[in-house]
């Protein structure tokens, strides 16, 4: 896999762990995936003959902006509308070539998996190491509720490495992720981190895909703040992994207590989405429909450059379709019947469907009935 190609990708791999026989070659990973290869994979963020400028430790957005006006690197190949300098991979790179020898080499030979066991004592330090570092604690009082103390983990915070990446506020699918990892090494953190995730849901079971970290607000943030309704989060959601994250964390702490909590919420949430997002328009499929590629959980990558109208390359026209989505006051009904980005998203009813099943799982752990989820 190449390019954006890399996060589901990426995902599967972590999914094929175990599966004898499943390896990956991953090239050209973009620096807003910002993710650690898979197991069993090779990734390859440079031909040594260019410095990929899209990728994480590359990043030159002036270079491929240069390389668009001709300005500079005209004899790097244009792929999918847009020159981005470096971002070539093939057999003809003496370096890639080496590298994915090797590993093929590894991998028939059987010598790749005894070099490559996991470590899981440095895994779970660095895990928590990483979690602590990016742990944010918030005082969150909104629309009268009650006062709580909400603790969650960024993506990054701006004392890392990079200060160009910084992410301080809540995503919804991250947050998810993160449940799920401190399930296994902290569970009390992974409670927290979901009871988070629902103080900003909405009375309808609505779930936001961003919570506003307000004191790390950059102007950037502010200015695309006023983009939604809401001064506390965005109005978009993202794959509905919850319910998963929630049965991970039983699996893994027995508790029926914390269902018993949480599990009111998930059922609104689920419900929502089908209410809402599930348009018959002629057809009863049961999938949902997502509104914007930000609810697709892979933002602006190129599977939906025909419905921006080009390979912009840029949040640019994301944004612009905020901005109308803004004159319609975010209401469901009139975004929908504005038919500007409805998408039935693989990703995103994988997930749903898989969520679904989770949910009956967990309604059968306290004893509850899942008839309105078969």
């Amino acid at each position: 896999s190449e390019s954006a190609g890399t996060l589901p990708i990426n995902h599967a791999m972590w999914l094929l762990e175990k599966e004898k026989g499943v390896y990956s070659i991953q090239t050209g990973q973009p620096y807003w995936h910002n993710r650690l290869a898979a197991p069993k994979s090779i990734l390859i963020n440079d031909n040594r003959k260019i410095p990929d400028m899209i990728t994480k430790d590359n990043r030159n957005i002036l270079g491929i902006i240069l390389a668009n006006l001709g300005l500079k690197y005209r004899e790097e190949p244009r792929r999918g509308g847009i020159k981005i300098p470096g971002h070539y991979y093939s057999w003809e790179h003496e370096k890639v070539k080496k590298e994915i020898t090797n590993f093929l080499h590894d991998v028939v030979s059987g010598s790749y998996d005894e070099k490559n066991d996991i470590n899981l004592r440095w895994l779970t330090s660095e895990s928590k190491r990483l979690f602590e570092r990016n742990r944010v604690k918030e005082l969150r009082k909104w629309n009268d509720r009650e006062e709580r103390l909400c603790t969650y983990h960024a993506p990054s915070l701006p004392h890392n490495i990079n200060p160009d990446h910084q992410y301080p506020h809540q995503w919804l699918w991250d947050s998810y992720a993160h449940a799920i990892v401190l399930s296994y090494i902290e569970p009390k953190l992974a409670k927290e981190e979901i009871r988070s995730l629902l103080y900003a849901q909405r009375e309808d079971g609505f779930m936001p895909h961003m919570i506003w970290n307000k004191k790390k607000m950059r102007p950037f943030d502010k200015l695309h703040a006023r983009l939604y309704t809401s001064k506390n989060h965005s109005a978009y959601t993202q794959p509905p992994l919850m319910a998963e994250a929630v049965l991970q964390i039983y699996k893994n702490t027995k508790d029926p207590a914390f269902v018993r909590e949480v599990l009111p919420k998930l059922k609104k949430y689920y419900s929502w989405l089908e209410n809402t997002r599930q348009r018959i328009n002629g057809v009863d499929d049961g999938l949902c429909e997502i509104i914007g590629s930000d609810e697709s959980g892979m933002d602006n990558a190129p599977d939906y450059d025909r419905l921006y109208k080009g390979p912009w390359g840029t949040r640019v026209p994301m944004n612009l379709l905020k901005i109308r989505y803004k004159m319609k006051g975010w209401e469901d009904e009139k975004v929908f019947d504005s038919n500007i980005f409805r998408v039935k998203d693989v990703l995103f009813n994988t997930v749903y469907a898989a969520n679904l099943r989770a949910m009956a799982e967990l309604s059968e752990a306290v004893g509850e009935d899942q008839e309105s989820q078969e």
